[in-house]
This record gives C-alpha cells, structure tokens and sequence, in this order.
C-alpha cells in the first residue's frame, strides 16, 4: 500500500489483497503444492490437469487478466519495468475498457475463490467457516484504516462552495468556462452548475477529450481577447490564464490570489461588492 503511483491515475489498478486474503491464498498454496508434488513424482499430474478442465480454464483466465491489467505499461514506482508498446490502433481497441488496470481485480476475485474451494476440499465446510472468520477478522484490522477513511468520505456532509453566487449575479449567464484544469474546482463548480441549470466546458469525462476542449477553450479565448466575450458566459481563471486573458473586455473578481472570476454584462447589473 505505500508504494507510490508513477501517474495519479494508476490507484485504478490497486490490487492489494490484504493480510486476511494472503493467509487465505498461503493456505491453499501449500495445500496445492503438497498435491502438486505427489501426483508429479507418480506422474500423474498431467492427467490430473486434463480430468480438471474447469481448474485449467481458470488459471488461464487468471494469466489473462494479469497480462491485460499490465500492458501495455508496466511500473514499479517511478520505474518502467514495460514500456508503452502497442500500436494506436490496438489502444483504441483497448480502450473500450477504459481503464485496464482494473483488470487485476477479476485476479484477486479468482484467488479469493479458488482458495476458499481449495481449503473446503481438503478441510471440509466448518473448518472453513473458521478459517474465514479467522480472515475476515485479519482483513479487517488490516484495511481498517481505509475503510474509515471511506466511512468519513461518505458519511461525511458535501460542502458546495457557492463562490460563483456570491461573486457573480447567477441570472446574469447560463454557461461556466473554466480555463484551467483543477479537479477540485471543477467538480465543486459543476456541482453548482447542475444545481443552478447552467451548462459547463469541462467535467470528469470517462475517455481523454483533452484535445476538443483545449480546441473549444481557444475559440473563446480568441473571442474574448478580439473583445467578443459572450454575454451570458462567467469565466474562470487561476494567475496564469488571467494573464493570458487581460486583453478581455471583462469585469473581473478576484476571489484569491490564484482564482479569478471575469464576465461581460451591462454595467447596471454589475454587483457592487460591500
């Protein structure tokens, strides 16, 4: 768990089973490798595979997530173990799944299940009652700290942050620019957006539109800076891009040192702040 992302976007891929599950799996390894080694010195293993079609088919679904969980980028830390090797076209394929990291957890359903009909097949039901409450108890105390983290996150009461209504007279636009990237900004005002009817340029969009955006966001910045801002739209900056935008004919408030709001309207609606 503290090994650290190389991209803040590889906690898709997080595949830590837990000390409960890893007594689980370590248990029916040695259960396996013990049969293992007996049917292997009376050469029967083979044949033992062919009978167990359905424990073949299995590993071979395991050794597919794995591999499709992997590629095409491998990393440990900020080291590439496996770099980027597929063709675009393969991507594009690929990306129907959106992100592939979440692949592992098919792994981690498969080894939670084939160790629990392992351990019943050599233990029987109630020894393995006992031995997954014993797991289920060591999963727990391992992950707690997660999983109150998680109690906080949705037990918790969202907060919308109102700042474009109190800085800017909320009948006076219909669409929010933002013209920078911030996931906490951009979610908080897409919040207000939806409350309020009002439309918005960027969100957490499920496949990368970087690119349309970017392309959407210099038409209105041309717009702006050649003093054709649109009337109904609020503009939002950080330092840099109110920068980029001084030409603009806009009212502008600054909020903070790094938060700009900015809009074109009639100077008799322009609100006079106390």
């Amino acid at each position: 768990p503290g090994l650290k992302n190389k991209y803040n976007t590889q906690y898709e891929g997080f595949g830590y089973l837990g000390l409960g599950v890893l007594v689980m799996c370590a248990a029916s390894a040695l259960i396996l490798i013990q049969k293992s080694v007996r049917l292997i010195s009376k050469k029967e293993l083979k044949e033992y595979m062919k009978s167990h079609v359905k424990m073949s088919l299995t590993a071979l679904m395991f050794i597919v997530f794995f591999v499709m969980a992997v590629v095409p980028e491998a990393d440990l830390n900020e080291a590439t173990l496996i770099s980027d090797f597929f063709p675009q076209s393969v991507k594009r394929i690929l990306g129907v799944f959106r992100s592939n990291g979440r692949f592992i957890w098919g792994d981690i359903y498969i080894l939670i299940l084939s160790s629990a009909y392992v351990l019943n097949k050599k233990a029987g039901e109630k020894v393995l009652c006992v031995i997954v409450s014993i797991c289920i108890f060591l999963q727990i105390y391992d992950i707690s700290p997660m999983i109150m983290k998680k109690r906080e996150y949705y037990t918790g009461i969202y907060e919308e942050f109102d700042l474009l209504g109190e800085y800017v007279p909320v009948d006076i636009y219909d669409h929010i620019v933002m013209t920078f990237d911030n996931g906490d900004f951009k979610m908080n005002f897409a919040y207000y957006a939806a409350l309020n009817h009002k439309t918005m340029n960027r969100f957490y969009f499920a496949r990368d539109i970087d690119s349309v955006i970017n392309e959407k966001l210099d038409e209105y910045k041309t717009e702006a800076v050649e003093g054709r801002p649109d009337e109904r739209t609020v503009y939002i900056f950080n330092a840099e891009t109110m920068k980029e935008w001084e030409a603009a004919p806009l009212h502008t408030e600054k909020v903070t040192d790094d938060l700009f709001f900015g809009y074109s309207t009639p100077k008799a609606v322009i609100p006079t702040r106390q």
